[in-house]
């Protein structure tokens, strides 16, 4: 069955950001005056949204963690277009949308930083959409990007703050048609709550046991293609 529309992660999906992105972090965390995050430790920042990860991660109070947030992004400003494609993701870019795919950007980053980031790296000929966080509220979560998503595509979004049920899926029609692709558990957490069927993908290093409740699993961009066209 060959799906027709497929959603995209952006950090670790499509961009190989994990090296910017936990620079900042612990740039943000010295300047704040907290303990910054071991190599191991950092891996885990690259995908959730900032204000689950400051909390969760580095013990920020709520009260501090917009100033946490500010600093971050005034540190990651200045290395964002570091960043560069995986190897073989712009070629199955090209390949979906030569099978007729319709594709869309879906990233926890802030919406107007990754729109930036996909024209500066000329993908901006394969999304039809790119979604990002509006704000940095940690409410602010996957599920409601990928929903945002959906509605600028033209679809009818089914989230409502919770899994939905069967029979909503069943109405909506997404499954076997709609795919949202990304490499951590919050993508395919994000793509369950809207009604989607959900691709993990390990080229980044996410241990495959985070994609348990996946619908599927690519290990390199050329299986994606497979999986979504044969």
């Amino acid at each position: 069955m060959s799906y027709r529309i497929a959603l995209f992660d952006l950090d670790g999906t499509v961009t190989d950001s994990a090296e910017v992105i936990t620079r900042c972090v612990n740039l943000t965390l010295r300047q704040l005056g907290y303990p910054e995050q071991a190599p191991h430790e950092l891996a885990r920042w690259v995908g959730p949204p900032l204000g689950v990860s400051f909390h969760d991660y580095a013990n920020v109070p709520p009260a501090k963690i917009e100033n946490a947030i500010a600093t971050y992004r005034h540190h990651y400003r200045q290395f964002m277009f570091e960043s560069g494609i995986f190897p073989g993701v712009e070629t199955a870019l090209s390949e979906l949308k030569e099978a007729g795919l319709r594709l869309a950007v879906a990233t926890s980053k802030r919406e107007d930083y990754a729109a930036e980031i996909v024209s500066a790296l000329h993908l901006d000929q394969y999304f039809e959409v790119v979604a990002g966080a509006r704000t940095d509220d940690p409410n602010y979560t996957k599920s409601i990007v990928v929903s945002d998503a959906l509605e600028r595509l033209g679809l009818t979004p089914i989230y409502r703050g919770s899994l939905p049920s069967t029979q909503q899926v069943a109405d909506a029609g997404f499954t076997g048609q709609v795919m949202m692709i990304g490499d951590r558990h919050h993508d395919i957490d994000g793509g369950r709550n809207n009604g989607l069927d959900t691709m993990g993908i390990t080229w980044s290093g996410t241990d495959v046991s985070e994609f348990d409740n996946a619908t599927k699993v690519a290990h390199t961009p050329a299986q994606v293609v497979e999986l979504l066209t044969s």
